[in-house]
């Protein structure tokens, strides 16, 4: 998957933080569903090309990396608040069960969100 953004800001260690438009589901024609708004994400992304900030430059990342990370944030901590529910619920009352199972939802949600910043981010190639 390529996507094109602008140079934001030049970090260390030739990483740079590059701001996109998010692709919309409609492809593009938003005025006829309106569900997107089509705004724009920041991401940091590696550069080995000499880059200064308001460079165009192309990100390249590979759709099944995508579709992981995606994966990861949505179904792992959905999974873990109905398996956490589900185990509760044989040893304790209703109330605690899900109080339990959301606590353990989010504690699954911030070990993918830190455990994601181990992962290999995308480079960035510039645009002449």
């Amino acid at each position: 998957m390529e996507v094109t953004g602008s140079v934001l800001q030049l970090l260390d260690d030739r990483k740079i933080l590059v701001q996109i438009e998010r692709a919309s589901a409609c492809g593009g024609n938003c005025h006829s569903c309106g569900s997107c708004g089509g705004s724009a994400s920041q991401i940091v992304a590696m550069c080995p090309e000499m880059v200064k900030v308001g460079d165009k430059v192309l990100l390249e990342t590979s759709t099944n990396r995508y579709f992981f990370l995606s994966f990861l944030v949505f179904f792992v901590p959905l999974f873990v608040i109905v398996a956490g529910y589900l185990l509760l619920h044989e040893f304790f009352t209703e109330t605690v069960s899900s109080l339990g199972a959301v606590i353990l939802g989010v504690l699954a949600f911030l070990a993918v969100v830190l455990s994601m910043r181990k992962l290999k981010i995308p480079k960035a190639k510039k645009i002449s």
